[in-house]
Order: C-alpha cells, then structure tokens, then sequence
C-alpha cells in the first residue's frame, strides 16, 4: 500500500534517514535509561556510597539530556517534512483536479471535499512519515529487550510472547470492522462541516428570505448521520481500548506477583525488579503499538482510495499546437448533453476575426453552455477547429490564457486588491491600465475608494456594487489583449453610462477579435454585425444582421 507515494520522500531522503537514526537512538537511549536506574537502586542499596549515587546519577542526566535534544531535533524534522510532503500532496491532487475535465467533478460539495482531501492527506503523511520508521524502531525494540531479558528471566519472555498472541488474535476479529467504521465516520464527518459551512455562507439568504427552519433541519439531518457513524466507531474504538486495558492489568499484576515473591525469596534484587518492569513496559508498548497499528492502517488505506480516486480520474486531453491569433473559430455537427438532457444539437457555425456576434435565446437555450464548449471546457460530439485546424491538438491551457478572454455570468473576484485582480495574469502596464481604464469608465469606480487600486476586495465583493464587479471583471479581459473576446451577460448590471463606454470600446476595437456576447439586452444587437438565436431549431445558428 502507498507505493505510489514514494517520491514524496525521495526529494528529502537525506534528512528522512537522519530522522530515522535519530529515533533509534531515542529508544535505544530510553532502555539503557532504564537499565541505569535499576544499576543506581542496586547500587545505593549495596554501597551506601554517595560518590557513586552522583556518578550514577551524572551519567543518567547525561543520557536523559541527549535523549531530550535528539528528541527535540526529531520532532523539528518532522514537522517539516510533514508540511513538505504534505504540500506536495496537496499541489500534486490540485493539478490533477485542474487537469480533469471541467464536469468532472462538478456534482461534488467543493467545501466536502476540499475538507476531506485535506484530512486525507494528513492521515497519508503521517503514515508515511510515521509508520515505516516505527515500525524499524518498535521491531528493534522488541528485539533488543527480548534479548535482554532472556538473559535476565526466561519466564517474563514467554509470558509476553503469549501477550503478542493475544493481541494478534483481538486484531484478526476487528480489523475489517474498525476500518469500515472509520471510513464511514470520515465521508460523515466532511459532510456535516460541509453543512454547517453552508449555514455560515448562505446566512444573508437564510435572513433575507427567512428559510431558517429549513436549514436547521437539513444542519440537524446532517449531525445525527454524522453522530450515529461517531458512536459506532467510538463503540469499536471502545472495545478496543477495554480489551488492551484488561490484558496490560492483567500482566501487571502477575508480574509484580512474580516479582514480589522473587523479592520476599531474596532470589531478586529490587534494582532488577525496577528493570524487569521497564522493560516490560517498553515491550508491552511496541505490542501495543503494533496491535493499535491495524487501525491505523485502516484509516490510512480509507484516506488512500479516496486519494487514487483523484489520481486515476481521466484528463483533458489536449496537444502541443499553439498559434499566435486566432481568426476563426469553426463548429461542425457539434452535440452536448447534462446527462440525459440534449443542451446542443448538431450546431454549425463559424466565428471569424473582425466581427460582433449576439447569442440570444431564453433562458436555459445554451447559450452559456456553447461558449464553455468554444473554449472545449466540456466533451462533445462533432468538431470544433481553430483556423481550421481541431481544436484537439492544440494546447488548451495556452490558448485559455493568452488567446480568449472570457467573463462570465456571475462576476468572480478573487481575494486581494483591485489591482491584483486585474493584473495577476502577469501583464502590469501602468500607461496601458491607465488608458483602458480612462476608456472603460474604470476611473470613477476606483476614485470612489480612498486607497484606489490597492482597495482590499471584501468576501464575495460585497464592498463593491455588482456593476463595479462587472466592469471589474471586463476590464480584466480586454486587459488581457486577446484575440477571442467572449463575455456572458456583461451589460445586466452596469450603469447607462458605463454600458455604452463599454460597446463603444468593443465596437471600435473589432478588428483585432473575434468578439461573442451573449446577452438579453436588445440594445446590444445594434453593435452586433451576426446575431445567432439558440434553442430554435428552426432558427439556430441563423444570421441575423
């Protein structure tokens, strides 16, 4: 399991295998800590010397100081390697869900599912990191005091090696029980922080339309699936636990039994006693560890399919071409449908440079749905070329970003400043802003803000007016200087002014692009030079103007 998660550790192997040695050493440290302080109680009960109590005493604090540095040392290390190989993880599933078609992902509760690739991910460093060292360090362990006390006692050793039996057979029953629960538990557990952030971010909706009762049921709906999955795991966890209780007092008391008639015979020395006792303990902890270690690898293997679910889904496929412009843009035969719902049927059209086209048609035609399709955000039937030649082998990331320019319906702002929402495309030509700005009517906008550019856009923009966003978000894109300018619905929320300032930039500025509008002003047919109507079979992909 987790093969696949190699490469995480390979770009820090160095320091991997130094955390390694370190933790060794910790333990190996913590048994010599034990067999010195049986020495120092031996010893004071033999000598009665205080020249050698401090001697003992000076090397136990020697061995106890690098013990806590190598400790501290260890766990510096690995919480940096956490935070690497963790970021890492994260970019590395981000890219992934980026690479995939856009609807693939598009029935999934973002908030769940960010939440639970994020615990995921936790649960699959830690194991990483974690479980190969202790299971080295543990292993040694064990050998190490087994080696110890075959010398010291036969019987202790084989009392736990029927220890060892027991614990192996209470994990062969539960294995299987405990993971199922756990996975349960974490799908619940998303949902339910799923919901109660829907009742933080649609509290203006919940006030606005007073709807509370609603979203309190669904938000108690949510606890009780999440509650019942929690008790369950807790039962097992339970049962669990009492069992490892049971056994660990149960092998107390025969061994301070043991020991106490060892002690009364005068057979053992109460210094000996003291590192019998460590060294069970030390031993019974590394049983436990690895009996608690089936759970373990439960959670992780849940977290672990979850994860290869993002890794193995298909990508978009796309090929190398690029192009400088693009001049025309060419639907043949093209089909799409949600699902079972046809939103595009066998559409023929073709774009080219120089001219306004208006996509018109009521709601729920696919007007928005065919723009997302010229840009191939989504799988379809029939071909769409790109001067010609199919869009397939061209690069579609490149293109998205240096050849279109796309607003859409709903006007996205991303947290930061005004200036960097026009500029984190990477073009920051302050004459060039300037002048767009002047033309586009973007001065008023930022001289109604003390700070100007650098004014902090609040969540979800609600310290700007949703013509301010729009023109924001216009602005943008022809910032941008693309060849293919596409907006959805760009004039429902500006002001009279601002709206002609707009038409009249792009109207006299149509001979370097091909410009689409989709939109339900009729004002907007007049700087139109081709007006496709959609969702009229009869008319579709007819010419207007």
């Amino acid at each position: 399991m987790l093969k696949h998660y190699k490469k995480y550790k390979k770009n820090y192997r160095l320091l991997y295998l130094l955390n390694i040695g370190m933790m060794i050493s910790i333990k190996l440290l913590s048994i010599f800590e034990i067999i010195l302080v049986g020495n120092i109680l031996d010893n004071l009960i033999q000598y009665k010397s205080m020249k050698l109590l401090k001697y003992n005493c000076f090397c136990w604090f020697v061995v106890f100081a690098v013990s806590f540095l190598l400790q501290n040392i260890s766990e510096y290390f690995s919480a940096y390697l956490s935070a690497k190989i963790s970021f890492g993880m994260e970019q590395d599933l981000i890219e992934k869900i980026h690479r995939a078609p856009v609807l693939r992902w598009s029935e999934e509760d973002k908030v769940e599912m960010s939440q639970r690739m994020d615990l995921d991910v936790s649960i699959i460093c830690s194991y990483i990191l974690n479980v190969p060292v202790n299971n080295l360090v543990h292993i040694i362990n064990i050998i190490v005091v087994m080696g110890i006390l075959s010398v010291v006692n036969i019987n202790i050793l084989v009392m736990l090696f029927g220890v060892i039996f027991i614990y192996l057979l209470l994990y062969s029953r539960t294995r299987t029980l405990m993971g199922e629960a756990y996975e349960n538990f974490q799908e619940q557990e998303a949902a339910f922080y799923s919901c109660m952030n829907e009742q933080i971010q649609m509290n203006y909706f919940i006030k606005l339309h007073s709807v509370k009762e609603w979203f309190d049921k669904r938000f108690k709906s949510s606890f009780q699936k999440y509650h019942r999955c929690r008790m369950r795991l807790q039962r097992i966890s339970l049962f669990f636990t009492s069992c490892d209780s049971m056994i660990d007092a149960c092998m107390q008391i025969f061994v301070y039994l043991w020991a106490g008639k060892k002690i009364i015979e005068g057979t053992l020395q109460p210094g000996m006693f003291v590192i019998i006792l460590g060294l069970y303990d030390v031993v019974i902890g590394s049983v436990k560890y690895f009996y608690h270690l089936g759970e373990i690898i439960q959670n992780t293997r849940s977290s672990d399919n979850r994860i290869k679910k993002i890794l193995s889904s298909e990508e978009e496929e796309y090929g190398k071409r690029t192009d400088s412009k693009i001049r025309e843009i060419k639907l043949e035969n093209v089909s799409f449908a949600f699902g079972n719902k046809i939103v595009i049927q066998n559409f023929n059209y073709k774009f080219v440079q120089g001219k306004i086209y208006g996509l018109v048609g009521i709601n729920g035609s696919g007007k928005s749905t065919l723009i997302h399709l010229m840009l191939n955000m989504y799988q379809y039937q029939g071909k769409i070329l790109y001067n010609g030649i199919d869009s397939h082998e061209y690069d579609l990331p490149f293109l998205r970003k240096y050849l279109f320019g796309v607003t859409e319906q709903t006007s996205i702002m991303i947290p930061g400043s005004i200036y960097e929402n026009i500029t984190f495309y990477g073009e920051e030509n302050e004459n060039k802003i300037l002048k767009l700005s002047h033309e586009l009517g973007m001065e008023q906008v930022i001289e109604r803000f003390p700070e100007r550019w650098e004014t902090k856009i609040n969540e979800n923009g609600n310290n700007l007016s949703g013509g301010e966003k729009k023109l924001i978000t216009i602005f943008r894109e022809i910032k941008k200087n693309t060849n293919v300018l596409i907006f959805d619905e760009p004039t429902n929320e500006l002001d009279t002014e601002k709206k002609e300032q707009f038409l009249n930039y792009i109207s006299a500025n149509k001979k370097e692009h091909i410009t689409v509008i989709i939109s339900h002003d009729k004002g907007i047919e007049k700087y139109c030079d081709e007006i496709i109507l959609i969702g009229d079979k009869k008319k579709e992909g007819g010419k207007g103007l």
